[in-house]
Parts: structure tokens; sequence; C-alpha cells
């Protein structure tokens, strides 16, 4: 195999990219499709896929709207924005001001907000926006130092920094190079526009969790989880059984019911289990819970075997580093088959054994289906297949660093991208800004500020408030690695923001954090911008936290 150096590889890309501009620079390439602009039919035809919950526009004129795995939609949404950013090139200097001014049409025609279309509105901005050499060299420089070659592991949070960093640069030079917006006018609209998009959506999808236009039900420290019908139990609770070995074989029948009694069950008497699953049932029909004792199996119980709900109970023996992933997980949850070929083989003896298949699923995210008899565990890679893995070899996104888990979110749906995406396209925007400009764009932001109690809301206002007045070209260099200490927030805004920047943060730090908005406020204008950005995401609730949806 050939290597060829990457810096060689985006050359080449861009010479054909400026050659196929310089052919149609006289209008004589085909810029139409009947009277609609290609850029336009592109960006038309791409938004049939988006999801909706209204069926009238658009998917309502093909009757419903297109089903499309998230993974797909992903790809498919970064092929329209890229062709859109290379027709607009191609199609005169004012198409990509009135590309600008269509996806603005476009998120207020949508009622309900859409955290899928509202993520692609802001990415597609920040692609018009940016240096088109740059961005990809982004693009490619992540994709290349995604995975550790020797490993076959993601290093994620060794390419987030970096990448964010080159986002600012590109942002940077698409501004000396007048791409659009070109007006501050323009830029203002487009700002407010998508903020007040933003402010349609449940909170959950503003922080790329929840998708769509749904909230989950329930408080917000179990939100999402499945419970019994009474719920005192639910599911991820450490409960205990009760020890009566005669009773515990009687509640078990009917088999047709609780699923019967093994004799190995009786050891998962003495000792805490995890509920990791309360299948869906009729109201007429008992309710039941698959409860996992680790290596002494995860079986099908009567709820009337619960003795006790252990609160705080941590992790149990056979979920910790050293014999589990690391966390407690149950169906449904994402894990990362987190060891190389080699290491995968030799922890597959006497645990479902190997199949060559399995090569693909190794280092991938999947969703754990099943817990068998013996305490392995079932996971469904999308594309690979679901195979029985050795829990060693799994791990839990939920307990990767932030690095890691948001560069799960950038090759997860696009839902999850959201708000990584808007603050891209706040970093292209505000640096488009005049002062009123500014004040109008944070004036949107925190209309809904007042009614917010979610969390991660104080975190996400000072990161938007940072988007929209930092110079994008010293906050590059305040990320990168080369530099031991990350410049402060005060050092790298705009020196015509500067002044209002003690005012944003605390109208910011006020609304949420009470009598200690001044001391917060000081800490947020000497935090950096990585340190801004962790800070949000710590401030999320757990089950927030998660990666991305499979």
């Amino acid at each position: 195999m050939v290597y060829i150096p990457l810096a060689e590889t985006v050359e080449k890309m861009f010479t054909l990219l400026e050659n196929s501009r310089a052919a149609t620079a006289n209008g004589s390439g085909l810029q139409k499709a009947g009277e609609v602009p290609l850029w336009l039919f592109v960006m038309r035809q791409f938004l049939l896929l988006v999801p909706r919950d209204d069926l009238k526009e658009p998917n309502g004129k093909i009757g419903a709207p297109v089903p499309i795995a998230p993974g797909a939609l992903r790809e498919a949404g970064t092929c329209a924005l890229a062709t859109m950013r290379h027709l607009c090139d191609h199609s005169g200097p004012e198409a990509g001001n009135s590309a600008l001014e269509e996806l603005l049409a476009v998120l207020k025609q949508e009622e309900r907000g859409s955290a899928a279309l509202l993520a692609w509105v802001s990415a597609t901005v920040a692609a018009l926006a940016a240096d088109g050499r740059t961005l990809c060299e982004v693009v490619v420089q992540a994709t290349a130092t995604g995975t550790a070659a020797t490993s076959g592991r993601p290093t994620g949070s060794a390419s987030l920094l970096p990448s964010l960093g080159g986002l600012l640069m590109a942002s940077a030079r698409g501004k000396a190079a007048a791409r659009p917006p070109t007006s501050s006018a323009l830029a203002v609209r487009v700002a407010c526009g998508l903020l007040s998009s933003l402010r349609q959506l449940p909170a959950t999808a503003r922080n790329g969790a929840g998708g769509g236009t749904t909230t989950p039900s329930g408080d917000g420290g179990s939100r999402g989880r499945v419970t019994l019908r009474d719920g005192h139990i639910a599911v991820g609770d450490v409960v205990r059984l009760h020890n009566d070995l005669e009773r515990a074989k009687r509640e078990q029948e009917p088999p047709e019911h609780f699923g019967g009694w093994c004799d190995r069950m009786a050891f998962c008497l003495d000792f805490p289990g995890r509920v990791v699953e309360i299948p869906r049932r009729s109201p007429r029909m008992p309710e039941v819970l698959r409860i996992s004792h680790g290596a002494l199996g995860c079986w099908c119980w009567n709820a009337r075997a619960v003795a006790e709900v252990i609160e705080d109970a941590g992790l149990l023996p056979f979920e910790e580093d050293e014999c589990g992933p690391g966390a407690a997980l149950t169906i449904g949850d994402e894990v990362r088959i987190d060891v190389t070929v080699d290491e995968a083989k030799q922890l597959q003896v006497n645990h479902g054994g190997w199949n060559d298949r399995m090569t693909q699923c190794c280092g991938r995210v999947g969703r754990l289906e099943a817990i068998d008899k013996a305490g392995d565990m079932k996971v469904l890679v999308p594309g690979a297949g679901a195979f029985v893995w050795n829990p060693r070899a799994l791990r839990s996104l939920h307990a990767q660093r932030w690095e890691s888990a948001l560069c799960e979110r950038l090759c997860g749906s696009i839902e999850g991208t959201l708000p990584l995406s808007l603050l891209a396209a706040l970093t292209c925007l505000g640096c488009r800004l005049d002062a009123d400009g500014v004040k109008a764009a944070y004036a949107e932001l925190a209309t809904d500020a007042q009614s917010s109690q979610d969390g991660g809301f104080q975190g996400w206002m000072s990161l938007a408030t940072a988007a929209l007045l930092v110079d994008p070209c010293r906050a590059a260099e305040s990320l990168d690695e080369a530099q031991n200490q990350a410049k402060p927030l005060e050092r790298i805004v705009r020196p015509s923001a500067l002044p209002l920047l003690p005012q944003f943060l605390s109208s910011a730090q006020g609304r949420t954090a009470g009598s200690n908005a001044t001391t917060k406020e000081r800490g947020s204008l000497e935090a950096s911008l990585s340190q801004l950005l962790q800070g949000w995401w710590q401030e999320l609730p757990a089950w927030e936290r998660r990666a991305r949806a499979v």
C-alpha cells in the first residue's frame, strides 16, 4: 500500500475543486435544476429526510417522514452541506447569503422545533462561513487520528481540542476572506434565528441528549428509567432477594408467567443483584424483573421475590474494572468493545467463543441487548452484527472523560451534535457582529433564562456568550496543545467586545446562581475555553451525559 502524506492529499483535493470552480466561473456550468439553483435543490432534498413530528411540511408531500437510520441521516447531512458549500462557491458571491436566508426561512417554518434540523442548519452555517481549506484539513486530520493504529481504540480525547482549534482558525480565515454572511445585519438575523429555534426545544434536546421533540418523563434523577407499575423498583436499582428457597421456587410458577426455576438460581438468593430490565407486559400479566448477578447468571424473577432495594450501593463486584465494564449497565445501554482483536480473542475463551466477524466490532460502539445466564453480554454493533462478549471486553460510555464523550457525540446522530454545531455557528457569526448585533444576539439567548432550571443551562450560557465574543484566531491559539497554559476567556475576546464580557457573564450567572453570581462570573472570566466546555458537561445530569444514540 502506498502511503500518501495528509498535506498532499488535501492539496490534490483542492486542486480538483479549484479546477472545477474555474470551469464554471464564466457561468458555463450547470447551475440550476429547472428554475431552482442546485444548492437549493440539494437542501430541499435533504430536508425531506429530517424526521418531523408535524407531517404537513415537508415530509407530508410524500405522505409520511422518510424512515432513515441515525447514522445514515448524519452521513446524508454531511454530504448535503458539503455539496451546498461547493455549489454556492460556484454560483457567485451572493449565493452564500441567499443560502443563509433560505436556511432562516426553513427554521421559521418549523413551529415545534427539531433538534436534528437545527443541528444541521447550524453546521451548514458554519460550513458556509468558514475557510474551506482549513475546514477540510480539520476533518481529514480528525479522521486520520480518530483511531490509534496500534491498538484499534478510539483516541477522541486526543483529537477534540486540536479539532476545535482548527474550527476556530477556519472561522477566522473565513471572515478574512469575506465569506458569508457578508453583512453584520444578516449575521444578526441568522444568530437570532438559530437561538430562537433553540428556545423551542426541550432541555434534553438542547443538551444533545434527548433528540427529537419529546421530553423523557419522570423527575431529574430517574428520567428515562423504566419502573414497576407501583414505581418502587426501577431499572438500574440494586436489589436483594429474600432467602427462602422453597418460597422462591413457588413464586417462579407457572413458568409461562415467571420463567420457571433453575437450581443455579439458588445461589443468587445470597447476593445483591442489578435490575437490568423490566419487560413490558399487558396490565393483566404479573410483573417480572430481569436481575443480573454477574457470573451467577441473569435470570427472570417474580417481582415479589425482591426483599429490599439497596440505596447508593455503588458498583457490584462483578461490575468493577477488574472483572466487568467499570459501570452499572442495563439492557439498552451504550457500550464500547474496548479491546484489540488479539485481546478479544483471549477474553472470548469460555465466553461464547470467537467469530471472525467480531473483528469489525473491536473499538466500536454498540447497544447492550441481553445478558445471558453466565453473565456474558450480547451487544449489537450497527453494521457488524450482534455477538456475545466477555464483560471484561466492554466499557461503558458513561464512564468516559468528557472529551471522549463529546467526540462520540460528533460520530453519532445529528441530534447529539447540536450543542457543538450551534457553538461553531455562533463563533463564525459572532466575529461578524458589531456591538449592537452582539447585544441583540445575547438578548435572544437570554430570553428564556428565567424559566430554565435544567442542568447544564448555566454552563451553556457561559459557552454561548464566549462563542459570540471571542476572537477566533486568539481562541484557536489558546487551544493549541503546544502551549502549556491555556489563555483565560478575558484574554481571547475581541477588543471591541471586551467591555461587554463582564456584563453578559454577570447576567448569565445571576439568572441561575443567585448570590454566588459575582464569584462565578470571576471564575468564568479566568476560565479557558476548554474549562468552560468541561464545566458545561459536568453540570449536566448524569443521565444526559450519555455519549450518543446508536
